[in-house]
């Protein structure tokens, strides 16, 4: 009788070669597909962070426009309009303002011919006390855009400048100092009356967007100029480098689909138009960082070898817990078969067996013996059978 039982080591050898191909198979299919999954994922969070800067920017302007209000609306104010008092009441109105909020660079009052009547600033920082413009030291801005703009623009209704850098003697200011502005109209007996004007700080603007693990934030006006570009910061407000730096040079082939659509979704990227109260829009784009990429990537195969062990000590606890088995079974098979030999041999019992393919037979020894035949002789074939 054959015996055809695997031995132990190739069993789970094969157990074991089994179970890791399968890991690989899905690891390799998983690395295929997980690429575009974490960038669609990464893409998917940053919507959410779109809204987000949106909503912080949307209400730095709408807390800019309700202080101007309440401003305009305070009775120290309307008493110093009306010539009721003296500017004494509402110099403290106006400290009280500007030390409320540490981004606040100037208020000021100006008169309907573009003299400013009431000023307080901050020098050079934020957060640094505020001092106190004496008369004489006030000026006329009649010429200043913001003014001339203003006389024409809806009493009792807050415009905004865009955000830019704060200009002097119509140079730039260096260091950079990112401002905004938010104009007032005011309104007596259906005329204009002059504007209550502040200054911001915006650098805090700016910095809110910055320090992001998954994306590169850039942040261009509606030409295409970026005001932010995190990849390399001496890139930053592109419009007055030499040469300039637009945003075509960042992506050649989307650069106009970017600015004309208010979202915009690439392969690994996101761009969304904010909704702001200024002329010169400013649209958001996020990135996928390549390192963002590179550490999902790691971590991904730091996963793969730890399931890869687990799957390497299971395989082999199972494949020794089977190869018991199959050797306990292999014992009671070779105990049964030596027991079917020696019962056979004494009962004087033969096998044969038939290859039809090869019309070969194969005896065993007790059948040749019962033939009169020798053991170990050639195999038998029917003419051979017939002709014994």
């Amino acid at each position: 009788m054959r015996r055809f039982l695997p031995k132990l080591s190739i069993v789970s050898l094969v157990f074991i070669i089994f179970s890791f191909s399968i890991i690989v198979s899905v690891f390799i299919v998983d690395t295929v597909l997980f690429a575009d999954r974490s960038k669609s994922a990464a893409l998917d969070e940053g919507k959410h962070e779109l809204q987000l800067h949106e909503s912080v920017f949307r209400q730095f302007f709408t807390e800019s426009s309700n202080t101007l209000h309440a401003l305009q609306d305070s009775e120290s104010f309307l008493e110093y309009r009306q010539g009721v008092r003296s500017d004494t009441h509402v110099k403290s109105v106006f400290l009280a303002l500007i030390n409320s909020n540490s981004q606040i660079m100037q208020l000021r009052y100006i008169d309907k011919n573009g003299m400013e009547r009431l000023r307080t600033e901050r020098i050079k920082n934020p957060g640094e006390a505020p001092v106190w413009i004496e008369r004489q030291d006030l000026q006329n801005k009649a010429d200043r855009y913001y003014f001339a703009d203003s006389v024409n623009k809806p009493l009792n209704q807050v415009w905004f400048s865009d955000l830019d850098l704060n200009i002097e003697h119509g140079k730039v200011e260096v260091p950079y100092r990112p401002t905004v502005r938010a104009m007032l109209p005011l309104e007596k007996d259906g005329h204009f009356d002059g504007i209550l004007i502040i200054n911001y700080f915006a650098q805090f603007l700016l910095d809110s967007l910055q320090d992001a693990w998954v994306f590169e934030h850039t942040l261009v006006d509606s030409q295409g100029f970026p005001l932010i570009y995190d990849k390399d910061v001496n890139k930053n407000w592109g419009r007055y480098l030499s040469p300039q730096f637009h945003l075509r040079t960042i992506f050649p082939e989307r650069w106009k689909a970017i600015l004309e659509s208010e979202f915009y979704r690439g392969d690994s990227f996101i761009a969304k138009r904010f909704d702001l109260p200024i002329v010169n829009s400013l649209t958001l784009i996020l990135k996928i960082k390549p390192s963002y990429l590179q550490e999902v990537q790691s971590s991904r195969e730091r996963e793969f070898l730890l399931d890869s062990l687990i799957v390497f000590l299971l395989a082999l606890v199972a494949s020794l817990f089977i190869g018991r088995i199959l050797k306990r079974l292999q014992s009671k098979v070779f105990g049964f078969d030596r027991q079917i030999r020696l019962a056979s041999k004494a009962a004087h019992l033969g096998f044969w067996e038939l290859d039809l393919q090869n019309n070969l037979y194969t005896f065993d020894d007790t059948y040749f013996a019962l033939l009169g035949g020798r053991p170990k002789r050639p195999e038998a074939t029917s003419r051979r059978l017939n002709s014994f």
